[in-house]
């Protein structure tokens, strides 16, 4: 009998075997099926399109047969009998895009917080897993696939430490057949989330100090560990802690760690991170890449790209003119060629639809790319082949070839021009098509009148980017209670394309009454209608009507179809920015200045200086200049030592971390800036060299640094070489003002 039931079972494993090795649809799963298995087709060809198979592979008039989930054969032949024909004739299929860092639904934050021995930092979340927290959110996987992906890289969001990422497919199946390589990166961001909890850390260099200890505390822990269980368990093991152990293969290269940065300065502090612990480093850019593209030119690590380009700033009139920034404008012009500009440095990209506020922004985004410079196949190939090879998955994905997975776009036009549509998007071997959202737009007038005796009627009128709205009530009520010719500014103005609702804020001052109102309503066509929440509890509704559309470009205010400008490159990116850093000369002689020593020699009328390599070499008369020298004639004016200021908190990103008390392990180096415009004014004013502190808020604060006002250069060239080391303490009343600590 046993024999017997060996058999059998034996030969049930061997048609599984087969049934895998074979291909199915239906991925093979040990959950039982209640009901009737799903056996549709799945064998189909695609007749007579365009097929772009890969960056700068193109067949015309090709079929592509899929079977099962794959790509059967790819060439010029017939449909093969028995499979469903789609004539695609005058359509474009492309291979279906790889999101490199993608927000996809997780549990980020269970409600009670985290529970057993995981870290005593909340915002250390290392342990945390994609894959055991995927969540069924379909809203946001037929978003993703409306804009061409088929798969994406899950990363969790919440914390520092932020656990595991997950690759996935982004078609409708069940949750354990979505997961496609699980776990394969640690994700790490520079801001904490407060939903989290925890005090410390809440600022940038306690994070980067948190950051440190965390990978320190790693090592450690797998040597301890290792320790423990090669002496037979001969003492008492280590503590567990569930985040640790799940940095291990990070720590020890054998895991990629993704830094999501948020600026230029974060950028360069996830770098020296990688550099310091060894770390097989991925960056998230954060679309301000063009201000160091000489940074990671010739690197390799992988950098992923958002494509969050900025509106116009607002120069509609001399005030708002005169607000608008160099910084700002340069943003505006610059961003959107950032992807262009890489690929011109021959930096190795992904892009993301990541950092959107709308994900139906993505492929218009990625047009604009395109038309400030970026080519179509570096396009292609970063949002396939590049996150193929990154993700271990390019043997399957990426391109169109026989045996890999039949994730496709079909698109009405070339998928990078302007007019161009998505129809389809096949994810292993599924077809879906795309739901193209209808375009909601508030912007323009709306006459509004209320439907009860409190007689209001006003023109609401909205303008601006759609994401961030401004404009103002024209009051015409001749309501009793009711002044009429006024206008209230609004303080604020959203508007949900999804579900067609506008909310506006305005103060209730103007109408008598003292507080906030809000006016919120939908859109149905060319009809408004809603309530208005007013400061005394009353909500009286409203009805109304479009007077007056929006007329406006419909691409908004992104730089896309902009003049060439030959914009030097300069750093940093703002005003006073330098094109380069001047030379320094081998020597330099000042002639007859009055010198003021501030030394045993005293003030020197009528004297030189003499400076080589940057150093002071000689002070006196009539001094010999080396060969080559420059000389200035300083006739009349005076030199003095460059000043130095001993205690200054300018020119870093932070200067408290108040999150403990006593703090010495956070050091102000590791935040030093190098935009920060107050640097260019005080050299202006003399100063040379300062003392950057932390502050005062704990009786024991940070390590300080030495910088020099090196106006042009980046953070970690400011540094002052060979500095004293020293560590701010802070008496009085400051320490004492920080409460709940």
């Amino acid at each position: 009998m046993g024999g017997s039931v060996k058999a059998i079972l034996g030969t049930m494993g061997l048609v599984a075997v087969l049934a895998t090795g074979a291909g199915a649809q239906q991925a093979t799963r040990t959950q039982p099926v209640e009901g009737m298995r799903d056996n549709g087709t799945g064998f189909h060809a695609l007749v007579g399109a365009r097929v772009v198979t890969g960056p700068g592979q193109v067949m015309d008039d090709a079929t592509i047969v899929i079977r099962d989930g794959l790509i059967q054969e790819v060439g010029g032949g017939d449909a093969p009998a028995g499979a469903r024909v789609w004539d695609l004739e005058g359509l474009t299929v492309y291979p279906g895009f790889i999101d490199a860092h993608a927000d996809l639904g997780m549990d980020d934050v269970p409600e009670g917080g985290d529970v057993g021995p995981t870290h005593w930092n909340p915002q250390v979340r290392a342990w945390f897993s994609t894959t055991r927290n995927l969540q069924d959110d379909a809203g946001r996987r037929a978003a993703l696939r409306s804009q061409g992906f088929g798969a994406a890289l899950a990363v969790p969001s919440q914390g520092i430490f932020r656990g595991t990422a997950s690759l996935v497919t982004l078609g409708d199946e069940g949750v354990r057949d979505r997961v496609l390589r699980p776990d394969i990166a640690q994700a790490i961001g520079f801001q904490r989330s407060f939903e989290l909890g925890g005090s410390y850390p809440n600022s940038a260099m306690g994070t980067i100090s948190l950051m440190k200890q965390t990978f320190m505390d790693a090592d450690w822990y797998e040597r301890a560990w290792g320790a423990y269980e090669a002496s037979g368990r001969a003492f008492l093991p280590p503590e567990t802690s569930e985040a640790l152990a799940a940095l291990e293969d990070a720590t020890d290269g054998d895991q990629p760690v993704i830094f999501e940065t948020g600026s230029e300065e974060e950028y360069l502090r996830a770098h020296s991170l990688a550099s310091e612990f060894g770390l097989d480093a991925w960056y998230r850019g954060n679309g301000l890449e063009y201000r160091l593209i000489d940074v990671p030119r010739g690197r390799t690590e992988p950098l992923i790209v958002p494509l969050d380009f900025p509106d116009a700033p607002d120069v509609g009139h001399p005030g708002a003119a005169l607000d608008a920034s160099l910084a700002d404008l340069r943003h505006w012009y610059l961003a959107p060629t950032s992807p262009a500009q890489l690929s011109d440095a021959g930096v190795s990209f992904a892009i993301t639809t990541d950092g959107l506020s709308s994900l139906n922004e993505f492929l218009p985004n990625l047009r604009v790319a395109v038309a400030r410079g970026l080519e179509a196949d570096d396009a292609l190939a970063a949002l396939t082949t590049t996150p193929a090879s990154w993700l271990g998955i390019d043997r399957t994905h990426g391109t169109i070839a026989e045996g890999k997975v039949a994730n496709l776009i079909v698109s009405e036009g070339d998928l990078f021009a302007e007019e161009a549509t998505v129809r389809d998007v096949w994810v292993q071997g599924r077809v879906y098509g795309v739901t193209r959202p209808a375009q909601f737009d508030p912007r323009g007038s709306w006459e509004i009148a209320s439907d009860d005796e409190w007689g209001f009627q006003a023109v609401l009128v909205l303008e601006g980017p759609l994401n961030r709205l401004r404009g103002y009530l024209d009051i015409a009520s001749t309501g009793p209670d009711l002044p009429g010719g006024a206008r209230i500014d609004l303080e604020s103005a959203t508007a949900v394309a999804e579900t067609g609702r506008i909310d506006v804020r305005f103060n209730g001052e103007v109408l008598g009454y003292q507080g906030m109102a809000l006016l919120s309503g939908s859109v149905r066509g060319d009809d408004f209608f809603g309530w208005t929440s007013l400061p005394n509890g009353a909500d009286p509704s409203f009805r109304g009507i479009r007077s007056e559309p929006f007329e406006g470009p419909a691409r908004g205010t992104v730089a896309m179809d902009v003049p060439e400008i030959d914009l030097p490159f300069i750093r940093p990116m703002m005003d006073y920015g330098r094109t380069s850093i001047p030379e320094q000369p081998a020597a330099v002689v000042v002639r007859n200045a009055t010198v003021w020593t501030q030394g045993a020699q005293g003030i020197i009328e009528g004297a030189d200086l003499l400076v080589r390599a940057g150093t002071v070499e000689a002070v006196g008369m009539d001094l010999d200049a080396p060969g080559g020298a420059v000389e200035i004639d300083a006739s009349g004016k005076h030199v003095t030592p460059g000043m130095i200021d001993p205690h200054i908190h300018s020119g870093v990103s932070a200067v408290n971390e108040s999150g403990f008390a006593i703090v010495p392990e956070v050091r102000m180096g590791d935040v030093v800036t190098h935009n920060n415009i107050w640097m260019y004014r005080q050299a202006a004013g003399g100063l040379t060299t300062a003392h950057i502190k932390h502050g005062s808020a704990n009786p024991i604060g940070g390590e300080n640094v030495f910088v020099k006002m090196r106006w042009g250069l980046l953070p970690e060239d400011l540094k002052l070489e060979n500095a004293p080391r020293t560590v701010k303490f802070a008496l009085g009343e400051n320490p004492k003002r920080r409460q709940g600590r």
